[in-house]
This record gives C-alpha cells, sequence and structure tokens, in this order.
C-alpha cells in the first residue's frame, strides 16, 4: 500500500498554485486545509492562454525517429497528487526541470491548463513521496508538423507502460488542419485509457486481450 509521507514544499510553488485552485498552507507541522477545485477559464479572467487544445493518435511504426528533432529524445517522470473526472493535478521531472500542471475536465479537444516551474528537487520529491506508483515513465520525441511551427510529441513509454507509442498535437484551435505522416494510426482524442493519469492507474501492462486487440487494430489503420 502506498503511504505518504510529509515533505516541505517551498511557499512560492504553494502561493503559484493557488492562483489555480483552492489551496490554504500552513506549515509542515499543522494543519492544511483545502480542496482540489479547479476554476474555469472565465472565472480566472483567462481564456485562451490558459487553454490546452491538443489531439491525440496511435503510433503504425518507429519511422517517425527519422525526422525527430532529437534522437536521443527527452526522459519523462511524471505523478499524479490529485486524479479525477473533473481535474488532475500532475508532477512532472524532465531532466534537470520540474513542472506542476493542473488540468480541467477535458470538453472535444481542449481543457484549461496551469503550469508552474518548481526545483527539480521539489518535484522529485513529491513524485517519492506523495504521488502513487507506478509513475509514468517515457522518452518524448519532438517531430516537426506540417503546418509549421506545429510539432508532433511522440511518447515511448517504459516502465508499466512499456510498448505503448502514442503521438499528440497542440493546436492553436480545435478547427486547426494539419497533415497526417504515414506512421500516424487511429485517433484516440478523448479516448480516456489513454491518458497519462489513466495508464497511472491501469498501465498499458494490465489490458486485457481485448484491449490489447483493439490497440494493435488501432496502430495499423
Amino acid at each position: 500500500m502506498f503511504v505518504a509521507r510529509a515533505v516541505p514544499v517551498r511557499r512560492a510553488v504553494v502561493a503559484a498554485v493557488s492562483k489555480a485552485f483552492a489551496w490554504t498552507y500552513s506549515p509542515v507541522g499543522r494543519r492544511r486545509s483545502g480542496r482540489c477545485t479547479m476554476p474555469s477559464a472565465h472565472a480566472t479572467g483567462k481564456a485562451d492562454g490558459n487553454v490546452e487544445i491538443e489531439r491525440k493518435f496511435l503510433v503504425r511504426d518507429r519511422s517517425f525517429l527519422e525526422h525527430t528533432e532529437d534522437a536521443h529524445g527527452h526522459r519523462y517522470q511524471q505523478g499524479y497528487l490529485c486524479a479525477d473526472d473533473v481535474r488532475t493535478v500532475r508532477v512532472r521531472r524532465v531532466g534537470d526541470s520540474g513542472y506542476l500542471t493542473i488540468k480541467g475536465k477535458t470538453r472535444g479537444a481542449s481543457r484549461a491548463e496551469y503550469e508552474y516551474t518548481i526545483p527539480p528537487s521539489d518535484a522529485q520529491e513529491m513524485l517519492d513521496a506523495l504521488c502513487p506508483p507506478p509513475l509514468i515513465e517515457k522518452v518524448r520525441y519532438r517531430v516537426p508538423a506540417t503546418p509549421l511551427p506545429l510539432v508532433w510529441e511522440v511518447d515511448v513509454f517504459d516502465g508499466e507502460n512499456a510498448g505503448l507509442v502514442v503521438a499528440e498535437i497542440e493546436l492553436p484551435h480545435e478547427d486547426a488542419t494539419f497533415e497526417r505522416p504515414p506512421w500516424i494510426g487511429r485517433e484516440v482524442t478523448g479516448t480516456t485509457r489513454y491518458y497519462n493519469a489513466s495508464l497511472q492507474r491501469y498501465p498499458f501492462s494490465a489490458w486485457t486481450v481485448q484491449e490489447r486487440a483493439e490497440h494493435d487494430a488501432g496502430c495499423k489503420e
């Protein structure tokens, strides 16, 4: 069973996050109260700047590696402090960088997103002590898309999700058009089992034979 230990989180991080969701800070050792409550973009007075528009696809093969910006990719490790049908609170470590990201409920291909840079040591402490296992482990490759400056982000998963490869493209608006390269398979935007937060709770290694067969068929479309 996962047991979290108390970890001091810097006041600067808490102050930044409190702008995006209700959280009352008190020093470690005292009572801390708050609700993981996601405000709407309208309520915060912000709109497009805090909205992520992203479409997700399966990947046919590894030929995308011939076109990557970085042949070695970037290793990601991430976990979740909160994950439900309304919001997720994600901790991510990428090399020497740390991030805390709050996302709202997905509607179509869009959802509210608030991201804050945090010290990598804080990110690692939260991943180790506060995020339930298994953590999401993956290598991300960036592939230029058409039209530029759009970019495909291709995630090759490790750990409990080894064998899964998913491509995402972030768009300026939901009706934006783009070219699908030959290595792109079925679109899975809105298919919740491909969300990273879902893969943490129900990893690829635990999928049923039928779910794996459906996935394999989608990779060939």
